[in-house]
């Protein structure tokens, strides 16, 4: 009787031991990568290498579970990088500016009070210009008399030149901020076009950064 007992432990601990293998057998996995001399590597542990050229993972019966890619090199890193810059800035430019529509009306206002300060040069010019004539005619009749024109209305004619010189410059440098005005909203409002039609918003949970073309 007690021999049957031992028999029927005995058994029961072969059973069991037999579920744990098979258990066992069924998580087992297989690595499989190739090498750099392009050979197929297969392996039940995973190492350095095959993470290196990424790999895949298999079961016991050699079916693919899940396909691991290997790390980015350093190009690839410099291209994730230049593109998480990209997306930071487009960002910025759309907390700046807001929609293409916004810096639209931005860069008409900026522009806008640059011709207004344009115009009051003009007006400042057509004055110095006529006074200038006005000055210079007075010095002619002194001249076609006989007399040596006044000192202070000679010292005049100088200012309303220097004046004249002045307000040119000042009309230059309005006319070349209108320029650099318009080239930098224009670069703004096609990156915040191009970000609105790839459905990019100022918010961390966006849409990434479409690829470039190039």
């Amino acid at each position: 009787m007690r021999l049957l007992h031992y028999l029927s432990c005995f058994l029961y601990f072969c059973v069991l031991l037999s579920g744990i293998a098979a258990a066992d057998q069924d998580t087992k996995r297989w690595y499989r990568y190739t090498d750099d001399n392009h050979l197929t590597i297969l392996s039940d542990t995973l190492n350095s290498d095959a993470m290196q050229h990424g790999y895949e993972i298999l079961d016991t019966h050699l079916e693919v579970i899940q396909t691991v890619p290997p790390p980015p090199d350093a190009h690839q890193r410099q291209l994730i990088e230049q593109k998480k810059q990209q997306l930071s800035d487009l960002r910025y430019l759309q907390k700046m500016y807001g929609t293409p529509a916004d810096a639209r009306q931005q860069m008409a206002n900026r522009l806008n009070a640059l011709q207004a300060s344009l115009d009051i040069q003009k007006t400042s010019a057509e004055r110095a210009h006529e006074d200038r004539e006005t000055d210079a005619e007075r010095a002619a009749n002194f001249e076609r008399s006989g007399h040596t024109p006044p000192h202070d209305l000679l010292q005049r004619i100088q200012d309303d030149n220097r004046r004249i010189l002045n307000i040119q410059h000042q009309s230059q440098d309005i006319e070349n901020q209108m320029k650099t005005v318009k080239s930098q909203f224009d670069g703004i409002i096609s990156k915040l076009e191009a970000a609105e039609k790839a459905h990019i918003t100022n918010d961390a949970r966006s849409s990434p950064i479409p690829a470039s073309s190039e």
